[in-house]
């Protein structure tokens, strides 16, 4: 008697179950079993993050692209970029995600291995029709060769990409942002500068999220051309944008890449780096669709307990001037606690914090909010001081007034 025949959608929603850290062995498995299995497996094999290594000199054949993010700390032995475009090019179409990283401590590149990672790059962009998240890490741009360059201008433009991460690209010329994709959602930048800028171009994609982080590392925001962003991207339909740090110093290039963003703009995440709270000022009422309010704090050392205070000060003052007609639903405070943190120290802090929570969460414009949920408190820090930190929160809930609109949560951070 034969075996019965699965349909093969209900083969691929099996498979599709596989899809945690755990399972890259098993999927391996899976694609060796038939050619039912192996469609499907492979499909979900290669829709994680690919992370291509660019080739140090004396060290050849040393960019890999690995398979799901956690395998970057450990990684397998898949088959390198080159192999697998020249092998199995049909698989390229599986790849979403993609990852280009340069050991700038090595900046000499192998000149042999360069040129064939940047044929198969060329190839890689003809055939990436699903490709949807690119991201550059790390890369200096003088170092690389002249032909790799190309492969990489060639591949930030492919047309399906939605979302595009550039992370300490040093020294990039102006053509490597002057033709991002049309379908570009999502841009983050981490550490960027603009040492030149293309001319402006009159259809820019439109974004819907944008990142700015880190922009001390090369010079501050004083370094940073507060009329970058409007010659790269059109900023007029944003919905959410990571402000990165707020200071006196910063804030004249933020308010000038806020202002595109006031009818759009639904969630605002804020880094304050103030002792000051009269130092910065943002006029909430300039943006009447804003629901979610994020403000984030990394407590790195011990003495950065010292400068929550004034930043939820800082909330309190800019909360007591919007307007009743704010469709404000969430303000939520980040803590990223380093476990070299006291306990009790966090806790002394917490002492005048809690006051200002509960000062806000009285405030008429959102007591009267049929809408606003409230304050969340998302305490992050490290096994086993999490718990003690999220109690230490909790202890200080019933010594407010309005606690049914605190809540606390704790989440563990993976800062190594």
């Amino acid at each position: 008697m034969a075996l019965p025949v699965l349909p093969v959608d209900v083969l691929d929603e099996i498979l599709s179950q596989l899809t945690d850290e755990t399972s890259e062995s098993t999927l391996r498995s899976c694609s060796l079993v038939c050619h039912s299995f192996r469609r499907m497996a492979q499909k979900i094999l290669f829709d994680f993050i690919f992370s291509v290594r660019l080739p140090p000199a004396k060290r050849s054949n040393q960019y890999r692209i690995f398979g799901p993010p956690h395998a970057e700390r450990d990684p397998p032995q898949p088959p390198k970029l080159v192999a697998l475009v020249k092998l199995a090019p049909h698989l390229i179409k599986y790849i979403k995600q993609l990852r280009i990283i340069h050991d700038t401590f090595m900046r000499t590149l192998d000149d042999r291995a360069s040129t064939d990672l940047a044929d198969a790059l060329e190839i890689f962009f003809r055939k990436a029709t699903n490709l949807r998240s690119l991201k550059l890490d790390f890369l200096s741009w003088h170092d690389i060769p002249p032909r790799l360059q190309d492969a990489i201008l060639l591949l930030i433009s492919v047309p399906s990409i939605q979302d595009i991460t550039l992370e300490y690209v040093k020294n990039f010329p102006a053509n490597l942002v002057q033709n991002l994709p049309p379908l570009l959602k999502s841009l983050s930048l981490k550490g960027q500068t603009f040492p030149s800028l293309p001319p402006t171009r009159k259809k820019l994609p439109k974004i819907e999220s944008f990142t700015i982080l880190d922009l001390r590392t090369f010079g501050g925001m004083d370094q940073f051309r507060s009329d970058a962003m409007e010659r790269i991207v059109d900023m007029s339909q944003l919905k959410t944008f990571d402000v990165g740090i707020c200071n006196e110093n910063s804030m004249p290039v933020i308010e000038q890449l806020l202002r595109p963003t006031y009818n759009f703009l639904e969630h605002l995440i804020l880094q304050f780096d103030i002792t000051d709270p009269d130092s910065v000022s943002i006029d909430l009422n300039q943006f009447p669709y804003l629901t979610d309010i994020t403000i984030i704090h990394f407590c790195t050392w011990p003495d950065c307990l010292s400068d929550i205070p004034p930043v939820v000060i800082w909330v309190t003052e800019t909360m007591k001037k919007i307007s009743y007609r704010n469709v404000l639903q969430n303000l939520s405070f980040r803590q990223v606690l380093f476990p070299w943190i006291e306990l009790a120290n966090y806790d002394l802090t917490l002492g005048d914090v809690w006051q200002e929570l509960d000062t806000i969460c009285s405030l008429p414009q959102l007591a009267s909010s049929n809408i606003f949920r409230g304050i969340t408190f998302n305490i992050e820090s490290t096994m086993p001081v999490c718990d003690g930190f999220e109690g230490v929160a909790r202890n200080r809930l019933p010594e407010t007034t309005r606690a049914s609109k605190l809540h606390i949560e704790a989440s563990l951070l993976d800062w190594w």
